[in-house]
């Protein structure tokens, strides 16, 4: 979700269609732009940017490797149960457009 939401903020798109391709069938969703989901994803790597890359690349290219293992980030932020929550109902809110399964295809209004 965090890459389908920064795609639509980039291209500035409302919308998007999802193909959700297996080699037991196909859907395609439709996913929406959610504002609120996108400000949280970019002050995380706003904060990423600033707090742990600028930092270690200024050491790096100083020759200062070891000191720039201390700008290595955690494994996890400290808000990912809130963006997992949040991405898990921005999935279940995508409306299914179209469902293959064995070439049968069928389609639902939107």
């Amino acid at each position: 979700m965090p890459q389908v939401q920064g795609q639509m903020e980039i291209l500035d798109r409302e919308w998007v269609d999802l193909c959700c391709w297996t080699p037991n069938g196909s859907n395609i969703f439709r996913v929406s732009r959610e504002q609120e989901y996108w400000e949280l994803m970019n002050k995380i790597l706003h904060e990423f940017w600033w707090n742990n890359v600028l930092p270690a690349r200024e050491l790096m290219s100083l020759g200062r490797e070891e000191d720039a293992k201390a700008y290595m980030p955690a494994p996890t932020h400290r808000q990912p149960g809130f963006i997992i929550v949040k991405s898990l109902k921005l999935a279940t809110e995508a409306k299914l457009l179209c469902k293959e399964i064995a070439g049968h295809v069928e389609f639902y209004g939107y």
